[in-house]
């Protein structure tokens, strides 16, 4: 990582994508790919009008249709729309190998099983492993799964590159997906307890400064819920 000085802070902000149709439809995704449903779009925006005031001079987003819609609505929708989306695979989720486009039942119902829980119980499963302790187990099961070091380790390039890039500080997106925000989190802030799953288009944010990277907020739904009252208020004008 790159751990030269930086006089002025960066605050990078990691955004979940919205919902996609697979995950209404319990389907693994990974590197796959499926569109933002009604809903995710709906978040979407609601997460950039809740940005609105933020000015990001720079943002950044996976290669998947799912990360890159949402990075462009947050930044419509937050007042940066001239702002350029630069999609890098560095910030693709997990890849899961042989999962990937299969229910979800057939990766995570060895996980349930362990625990003693019937398939559907995830807020059980939550309480019991962060998401990249379910990720490392679901690696062991099969050799074409990325592994939580592999992730982790192309996600803090794509950082690194970030941090060149803007010498100067100031704000920057990256739109991305859950398991590779938890994950990445985890290296850079292994003592901090990240329980339960990222929720669809919640901001997590780290401040670099210095050469070391402070944890400012995680899977924070604020922003989503002042953009879902400003449509709810603005319905109820009309």
């Amino acid at each position: 990582m790159n751990t030269g000085d930086s006089m002025k802070p960066l605050f990078i902000y990691f955004v979940r994508h919205g919902q996609t149709v697979f995950n209404v439809e319990e389907v693994v995704q990974g590197h796959n790919d499926s569109p933002l449903t009604a809903l995710g779009r709906y978040q979407a925006s609601c997460t950039g009008i809740g940005l609105r005031g933020t000015v990001f001079n720079a943002a950044y987003s996976g290669d998947l249709e799912r990360q890159y819609d949402t990075g462009r609505l947050v930044l419509q929708c937050s007042g940066n729309g001239d702002i350029k989306l630069q999609q890098y695979p560095y910030f693709r989720e997990m890849c899961y190998g042989v999962f990937q486009g299969r229910h979800y039942i057939d990766m995570l119902n060895p996980l349930f099983e362990s625990i003693n829980t019937p398939y559907g119980g995830f807020e059980i499963l939550e309480q019991h492993f962060t998401a990249t302790e379910i990720s490392q187990r679901v690696a062991l099961m099969d050799p074409s799964v990325e592994t939580v070091e592999q992730v982790r380790e192309r996600m803090l390039k794509g950082i690194d590159m970030i941090i060149e890039q803007n010498p100067e500080g100031g704000n920057v997106l990256i739109s991305t997906s859950s398991v590779a925000i938890d994950d990445t989190f985890g290296a850079l802030f292994p003592e901090f307890y990240r329980g339960g799953l990222i929720h669809n288009a919640s901001i997590c944010i780290i401040r670099y400064q210095d050469g070391k990277f402070h944890l400012e907020k995680y899977n924070d739904i604020s922003y989503r819920m002042a953009g879902e009252r400003f449509f709810s208020s603005s319905d109820t004008a009309e």
